[in-house]
C-alpha cells in the first residue's frame, strides 16, 4: 500500500509500505495528467505545451478518492486523478532510466540535466 502526501510547498511524496519515500515535483506530475482537459482522449495528443506550465506550480490538495487513486488539485486550478502504482513506477526509477537518457547542457552558467527524446 502506498500513500501520497504534500511534503513541502513545491513537493509531494509517495511513501510505500516499507517506509521508503520518493519525492515528486508537482510540475513532473502536472505534465503527466491524462484527463480530457490535458490530452485528446482519442489520439493521446497533448492539448497544451508542457513548456507553458508555470515552473513554480504547486499542489493545493491531495485526496484519496478510492484505494490507490488520488485526486490532485494544482495551484493553477487544474485537477486530475492519478493511480499511485503508476506514479510509483516512474518515481522509483533512477535518473536517466526513464523514456530518454539524461544529457548535460550548459544554460545560464549552470550545468543542468535534461532528458532529450530518443530519435
Amino acid at each position: 500500500m502506498s500513500r501520497l502526501q504534500i511534503t513541502g510547498s513545491n513537493e509531494l511524496s509517495i511513501e510505500v509500505a516499507r517506509g521508503n519515500r520518493f519525492p515528486i515535483h508537482p510540475l513532473w506530475l502536472r505534465e503527466r495528467c491524462q484527463d480530457s482537459k490535458s490530452i485528446d482522449l482519442r489520439t493521446g495528443q497533448r492539448l497544451e505545451d508542457p513548456s507553458d506550465l508555470d515552473l513554480q506550480i504547486g499542489v493545493s490538495s491531495v485526496t484519496e478518492v478510492e484505494i490507490g487513486r488520488y485526486r490532485i488539485r494544482f495551484t493553477d486550478g487544474h485537477e486530475a486523478d492519478f493511480l499511485a502504482r503508476e506514479i510509483l513506477a516512474e518515481a522509483v526509477l533512477p535518473p536517466g532510466d526513464h523514456d530518454c537518457p539524461p544529457v548535460a547542457v550548459c544554460g545560464t552558467g549552470l550545468w543542468v540535466r535534461y532528458r532529450v527524446p530518443r530519435g
